[in-house]
């Protein structure tokens, strides 16, 4: 079975000069000025984050000559990318990979690709730290160097610029700072983890942040897994009634780890900051309670942590969209979206980067089938989008062809993109795409 794919290449609305003479075609104007037929663009997912928030820059490159290139990327040369505070100073990659961390990329002729996705600050897997309030900038710049070992190196890119603000949620709800919570039952080595957060009162259709940490109460240091990515943590999450709450994204199967790490005794260590909202359907008022699921290996499960969402008017089109899909989603369906915190995304792989979310209808039941068997009835896939995006030269391979959208128009939601209905799913739905128009009010 082909998996829908995570669009993290984020990107911006780009206009496509003519072609050049001597067999090279100019870039899309937001790349920056050719060298030798190449041109690179560096974008970051959004201008402006409140701190924590997961920052991601993506550094594109155009091939505007007349023959496919293949260019060196990787852990190794992501020293190329220099992150500066608005004092000058230059940020310090926390645990740089080996030199030896390469591998080529292949670009044809007149087309474009996304180079690296560069996880630059959000929690301890990022290349920086959590980043401080304040301006920077950023630039994908070889200092002069075309080649990494004799091997091409794309060329210096367009400075972006971004912006880090204080967290706002505890400014949001007076009264609502979250008492201390304690760690749940320790392992056998001594661990134990908890989830907490800064208060336990959030407004509906805001960040419901919460903090997975493991805290070492043995009498020597001990050696942990932990999960890879936010995606990874295995999270119970309940209402006022015991009844599980709708789940947007579902836990990474089989679980990635990100590797083993050692933790000093009667010591704390963050594990991830998670937004719940981005995770599960938390817009109705009411009291929930959360806690942590035991990982296969060597995390033991959390406490409750319990906390209350209260009403608030949602202004994001994006959220408010989720709402008419959950009140409308036929029985024995349920749906899924992509995370809340993306900023730009591809809503599919032929369009430029947009402000954008992912969605999707499907069936439980074949969503758990074993990875690599073809479901009975395949889900459906759709994208919103507050701006309409353009179509760009990018380089997409047959991997990701049965993942192109088509346009359907304007809703009150914001610009509707498709991916093709999968016979199965017309056999199950037949006036599915009627019925969708529908409920998001096609103008």
């Amino acid at each position: 079975m082909v998996s829908l794919p995570s669009w993290r290449f984020l990107s911006v609305i780009t206009v496509f000069g003519a072609v050049a003479s001597f067999g090279q075609s100019d870039p899309p104007r937001t790349f920056g000025s050719p060298e030798n037929g190449l041109s690179s663009r560096l974008v970051v997912n959004r201008d402006r984050f409140e701190q924590g928030q997961p920052v991601w820059l993506y550094l594109d490159v155009y091939n505007g000559g007349g023959e496919p290139v293949s260019l060196v990327t990787g852990g190794g040369v992501w020293g190329a990318l220099h992150v500066t505070r608005e004092d000058g100073y230059a940020l310090k990659e926390a645990d740089p990979a080996p030199p030896d961390h390469v591998y080529m990329k292949a670009i044809s002729a007149g087309k474009q690709a996304n180079l690296v996705a560069f996880f630059a600050s959000g929690n301890a897997y990022a290349m920086f730290p959590v980043l401080e309030p304040g301006r920077y900038q950023a630039v994908w710049n070889p200092q002069g160097e075309a080649s990494f070992h004799e091997k091409r190196l794309a060329p210096r890119s367009n400075p972006v610029a971004f912006e880090i603000v204080p967290r706002q949620d505890a400014e949001e709800v007076p009264h609502s700072l979250a008492p201390e919570i304690p760690f749940g039952t320790p392992s056998e080595q001594g661990l134990q983890c908890r989830v907490r957060s800064e208060r336990d009162k959030f407004l509906a259709g805001r960040l419901i942040t919460v903090h997975v940490e493991v805290h070492h109460a043995g009498a020597q240091a001990a050696v942990y897994a932990a999960w890879a990515s936010p995606e990874a943590v295995d999270f119970e999450l309940l209402d006022a009634a015991g009844t599980p709450v709708p789940t947007l994204i579902p836990t990474e199967e089989p679980t990635p780890f990100g590797g083993t790490r050692s933790i000093e005794a009667n010591h704390t260590a963050l594990l991830h900051s998670i937004d719940l909202s981005g995770r599960f359907f938390l817009q109705r008022p009411g009291q929930y309670s959360v806690r942590v699921l035991a990982a296969p290996r060597w995390i033991p499960g959390s406490d409750w942590f319990n906390f209350e969402v209260l009403p608030a008017e949602i202004l994001d089109p994006l959220q408010r969209a989720l709402r008419v899909l959950f009140e409308h989603c036929p029985a024995g369906w349920t749906v899924g979206a992509g995370l809340s915190e993306s900023g730009l995304e591809q809503p599919g792989p032929q369009w430029s980067r947009v402000p954008c979310r992912h969605y999707r209808f499907f069936i439980p039941e074949e969503s758990d089938r074993t990875f690599g068997t073809e479901p009975d009835v395949f889900p459906i896939h759709f994208y919103l989008a507050t701006e309409k995006a353009v179509e760009e030269p990018w380089e997409v391979k047959e991997y990701y062809e049965p993942f192109r959208t088509e346009y359907m128009g304007r809703t009150a939601f914001g610009h509707l993109y498709l991916i093709k209905l999968h016979p199965s799913t017309l056999k199950a739905w037949p006036t599915a795409k009627a019925d969708l128009l529908n409920w998001l009010g096609k103008e």
